[in-house]
């Protein structure tokens, strides 16, 4: 697998001076450069993509909540009575 490489060179006095960059930089003068809109350097692009993708997955998760809710498990009802004792009205 051969990666792709940049010529570059420039003049140093009369002669000029050759060097390779890598396929993602760029010739700056007497040496490479990573470009300023390269994909590894903008790290907020790939921070935004992460939250993006959390926002979806999220929201979507709350949706299929709303829209097709979990079956309401009926318990069973209780039953209670209370029994009062009578009341005795002869006086001791």
């Amino acid at each position: 697998c051969t990666e792709a490489k940049k010529h570059c060179w420039y003049f140093e006095g009369l002669y000029p001076t050759y060097y390779i960059c890598r396929s993602y930089e760029d010739c700056c003068g007497s040496r490479c450069c990573v470009r300023a809109l390269s994909i590894q350097r903008l790290w907020y692009f790939w921070f935004l993509l992460m939250m993006g993708v959390l926002f979806c997955c999220g929201a979507g998760f709350f949706i299929r909540r709303r829209m097709y809710p979990p079956p309401l498990v009926e318990e069973p009802s209780f039953n209670v009575s209370y029994t009062r004792q009578p009341v005795n009205t002869a006086s001791g």
